[in-house]
């Protein structure tokens, strides 16, 4: 997130706000979270994110409750595996130009082929909750 000018930033599905916590703190970054679950927004909050929006990504028109039109930088992290269409997610990214002329999109998954995690499986004992850093809704 060196990258000048990633100043505007939006965490899709941010629950907690694990990942805008640590990039608020950076070069007066402005970041927004947004997520389904109002407790996990709640949270956000309470560690110092100051702007957090209950959104559910998976209903038409989410992109007019973003308080800018275009950021610097949106975030998907552990997002896309959870949605029944992430395809839908990402063209309305695309298509209601979220994110900025060279801007970035950063997106991660879930690594489930870990030897940890398929430990976990293997023993019966995967909890998806503790597994993954934040929590999001799956949209159906």
């Amino acid at each position: 997130m060196a990258r000048s000018g990633g100043k505007r930033v939006l965490d899709i599905g941010s629950g907690p706000g694990l990942v805008s916590r640590i990039l608020a703190n950076e070069d007066d970054r402005d970041v927004t979270c947004i997520d389904a679950d109002p407790v996990a927004l709640a949270e956000a909050r309470s560690a110092g994110i100051t702007k957090t929006f209950e959104v559910d990504i998976t209903k038409p028109g989410w992109t007019s409750a973003l308080p800018e039109a275009r950021y610097d930088v949106v975030i998907l992290a552990d997002v896309l595996e959870q949605l029944r269409r992430p395809q839908d997610l990402l063209s309305t990214i695309r298509e209601q130009g979220v994110v900025a002329p060279d801007g970035l999109l950063v997106v991660s998954v879930p690594n489930v082929a870990h030897e940890s995690m398929i430990a976990e499986l293997l023993c019966g004992r995967l909890d998806y909750t503790a597994a993954c850093s934040t929590r999001h809704t799956s949209g159906g």
